[in-house]
């Protein structure tokens, strides 16, 4: 606008020039960035097994779903022997009301993704350690359940559930409390990452490596092939390695083909 002023002369008074940022407007946001396995692997030694953050962590690098769907995601959605997690649900907060079961953001989010044998292993060997810290805790232990509205409620085993459901989630601490937004936010914001640092990773990772464009969006549960190339994909070297690899060997073969012609 300024410019527009002058040198340009095409307005005569800048229209933003008296407008303040207002004092709540979000600071030191976190910039979203590619996570190298190198860099993700020095992280992960700062939350070891006994961690709340490690299941969580390792779900979001290996998978790349977004951060609701993570807190939401209960034993009842992972099929381990097939190596399958089936996403239809997730946990949102709503201000002044508390934590609520709700389903995705669109229809495209319910999809079902195929996980590696490593985040199979961790969650096996997560899923017995659970069984062992209520085993441990006993009655203090804390059962989730969920309402009839939706509502997550948290309580000591030994309470009257008053014919809630239960729900089994993956992502909880030692004593069976779920692992909250909040926590997830500190975690990542000590690691100056943010949530979505993790899809842009899943995104970028499979692409450079080769993987169907149309197989990472539905892996994300975009329904736009181009939201996913667009925003989530960051071009790195290793795409432009690869594009001159593709280039290299086209030219080769034409040049090979029309020399032996």
């Amino acid at each position: 606008f300024s410019y527009a002023v002058y040198p340009a002369d095409i307005i005569q008074n800048n229209p933003v020039a008296y407008i303040k940022i207002p004092r709540s407007a979000p600071k030191n946001i976190i910039k979203r960035q590619i996570i190298s396995i190198e860099c993700f692997q020095e992280i992960i030694k700062k939350y070891p097994v006994d961690s709340p953050y490690h299941i969580p962590l390792l779900i979001l690098f290996h998978t790349g779903i977004r951060l609701g769907e993570l807190l939401g995601l209960t034993w009842e959605d992972v099929n381990l022997n097939n190596k399958i997690i089936e996403l239809n649900h997730q946990i949102a907060y709503i201000k002044r009301e508390g934590n609520f079961f709700t389903t995705l953001k669109t229809e495209s989010s319910n999809r079902k993704i195929i996980i590696d044998e490593l985040l199979v292993d961790e969650l096996q060997q997560w899923q017995h350690q659970q069984l062992l810290n209520e085993e441990s805790l006993g009655e203090s232990y804390i059962y989730i359940y969920r309402n009839l509205d939706g509502k997550m409620i948290q309580q000591s085993k030994g309470l009257d559930n008053f014919g809630n459901e239960r729900v089994h989630l993956i992502c909880t601490q030692t004593n069976g409390r779920a692992v909250s937004r909040t926590m997830m936010k500190y975690c990542l914001e000590k690691e100056n990452l943010n949530s979505l640092s993790f899809r842009h990773t899943h995104a970028t990772t499979l692409t450079e490596n080769g993987a169907n464009p149309l197989g990472v969006s539905a892996r994300l549960g975009h329904s736009n092939p181009n939201t996913t190339q667009n925003v989530y994909v960051h071009h790195t070297e290793k795409m432009q390695e690869n594009t001159i690899a593709v280039l290299n060997r086209i030219l080769c073969t034409d040049f090979h083909k029309d020399n032996i012609d």
